[in-house]
């Protein structure tokens, strides 16, 4: 666990035998080992982060709106941990996401609200075996330039098959970061994307 300056970790001295549970106040990169019959726990303000055995990031500094995980490897899941008065009074059931990697959750501590969306840079994923040379793409079809970015990054792209059946991308993309290449690839098909729960949308009028 590598923390920032200003931050606080709270631990026992032994974990218990079925589980490992820290309190985090500010911010701090967690690298943890799997053990499925152990798994870690993190509370860092209003949220609980559980995991078996990943790699993740979690800012929770006290003054803060906002209250940030983001997956770097493996699988967590992100919960709230308390609702206010009278959200628990009208019966309203926590909030729970489960993350991957170049995902992040935002809890907003004012309006509460917890949402999945992707991280600012999104990075290739180790377990995709893509290569930056991979995305050097020459009259490639759409779908497979798609496919390709999704297996890359992990971030599904959804769009309209049909209606970009016709098109095919040349560009050379090694060099860029996924946003950039979404640019790029978007420009010549004629489209535009926005991020929906780390989900890629894409909307396009069709090639010439």
């Amino acid at each position: 666990i590598t923390l920032q300056p200003g931050s606080r970790l709270s631990y026992p001295e032994e974990f218990d035998r079925d589980k490992r549970e820290v309190i985090l106040s500010g911010e701090g990169f967690f690298d943890i080992a799997r053990d499925p019959e152990r798994p870690f726990r993190v509370y860092a303000g209003e949220i609980v982060t559980k995991v078996l055995g990943t790699s993740f990031h979690i800012k929770a500094y006290e003054k803060d709106a906002d209250i940030t995980v983001k997956v770097v490897t493996g699988k967590v899941s992100v919960l709230t941990s308390g609702l206010s008065k009278e959200r628990r009074a009208a019966g309203e059931p926590a909030e729970g996401l489960i993350l991957t990697p170049n995902q992040m959750a935002v809890y907003a501590r004012s309006p509460e609200k917890l949402t999945r969306t992707l991280v600012e840079n999104p990075g290739i994923i180790k377990s995709s075996a893509k290569k930056s040379s991979d995305y050097n793409f020459e009259d490639a079809p759409v779908p497979q330039v798609f496919r390709a970015l999704e297996e890359g990054y992990g971030v599904p792209i959804v769009y309209n098959a049909d209606q970009l059946a016709g098109c095919t991308v040349t560009a050379p993309l090694e060099n860029e970061n996924l946003y950039e290449k979404l640019d790029m690839i978007c420009k010549v098909i004629r489209a535009s994307y926005e991020i929906v729960d780390a989900q890629v949308v894409i909307t396009s009028k069709g090639c010439r």
